[in-house]
């Protein structure tokens, strides 16, 4: 049987779990950094707005800054997206 709280006396379980028994679907990100790609034309242009994608990068793999052709909503067309702070 497990233990049953009421609502003035929850019972509340702590589990401690270390990088390699982290819970499935739970990836350890001990390399990975998250970043964002913004659209090199939207900033030069007088478009409103600026694309941007949120990705993540392994830092060692790829230690400078990384470019990809993506979509752009606001050009409507495939632009250089360059990452940024």
């Amino acid at each position: 049987m497990f233990p049953v709280g009421d609502a003035d006396h929850p019972v509340i379980s702590t589990v401690h779990l270390s990088e390699e028994e982290a819970p499935m679907g739970k990836k350890s990100s001990k390399g990975r950094v998250k970043i964002q790609l913004e659209c090199t034309t939207c900033r030069e242009s007088e478009v409103p707005g600026v694309s941007r994608y949120p990705t993540t990068k392994n830092k060692k793999k790829t230690p400078g800054r990384i470019e990809f052709s993506k979509y752009c909503r606001f050009e409507r067309k495939h632009t250089l997206h360059r990452e940024v702070k």
